[in-house]
C-alpha cells in the first residue's frame, strides 16, 4: 500500500518489475533513466555492471512531480531471474502498490512467460493481494524482433485479467514510459479511493 505523509505532502509508491530472464526489465529500467530520471535525480545513478548475473535486483527512484499538492514517488525494483532467496522475494513483495509484467515477445519464450506469471501470481496471493483487482500492466516487449507472437495471442495466453499492455521495444524506449504512466493513475486512482 503506497505510504501517503500528509504533511510532508508526500506519496511514495512501490513499483516491481516482473519477468522472465532476459525479458527486458533491466533494460526497460535504463529507458526509464534516460528517459525520466537522468535530469530529475539530484545525484548520479550509475546502473554499471547491469549484465552482472549475481545481481540481486535493481532500484530505480523517480518522481513524478505534483499531483493535487502532494509529490508523488515512484521506487522502481526488477525482480531478480533467479529466485534469490525468500527473504528478499518477500521484501520485494512486501507493502507492493504495483506491478509491470516484461513479457518476451519471443515465440520461444512462450512457456517461461507463462510461469513468470504463475509464479508472480502466487507470490501474489501469499502477501494477500487479489491479482484481479491489484494495479498492473503488460509489457510485450521485444516488439522489433523478426519472429514475435502476436498480441492477441499474447494476451489470450497471458492477460487473463485484461490489464493494460503495451507493446514495447525497451532497447529503444519505446512504450515503457507509456506503460509506466498507465499503472501510476491505476494506483494513484486506487489510493484515491481510499
Amino acid at each position: 500500500m503506497a505510504l501517503v505523509n500528509h504533511e510532508t505532502k508526500d506519496i511514495h509508491c512501490k513499483i516491481l518489475y516482473v519477468g522472465p530472464n532476459l525479458s527486458g526489465k533491466t533494460t526497460t529500467m535504463r529507458a526509464l533513466y534516460k528517459e525520466l530520471a537522468e535530469k530529475t535525480l539530484s545525484h548520479d545513478l550509475f546502473f554499471e555492471d547491469m549484465e552482472a548475473q549475481d545481481k540481486y535486483f535493481e532500484f530505480l527512484p523517480l518522481s513524478l512531480g505534483d499531483v493535487n499538492s502532494y509529490q508523488i514517488k515512484l521506487h522502481l525494483y526488477s525482480r531478480p531471474y533467479w529466485g534469490v532467496y525468500d527473504t528478499l522475494e518477500g521484501l520485494l513483495f512486501q507493502n507492493l502498490d504495483g506491478l509491470v509484467y516484461v513479457f518476451d515477445s519471443d515465440p520461444l519464450a512462450l512457456d517461461d512467460n507463462i510461469n513468470e506469471l504463475s509464479d508472480v501470481r502466487e507470490r501474489l496471493d501469499d502477501k494477500g493481494f487479489d491479482a484481479s483487482n491489484f494495479p498492473q500492466v503488460f509489457q510485450y516487449n521485444k516488439q522489433d524482433l523478426l519472429r514475435k507472437l502476436p498480441t492477441g495471442l499474447l494476451n489470450l495466453e497471458l492477460n487473463t485479467y485484461r490489464y493494460p499492455f503495451f507493446e514495447t521495444v525497451a532497447t529503444k524506449s519505446v512504450g515503457v514510459k507509456e506503460s509506466l504512466t498507465s499503472l501510476a493513475k491505476q494506483i494513484l486512482s486506487q489510493i484515491k479511493s481510499e
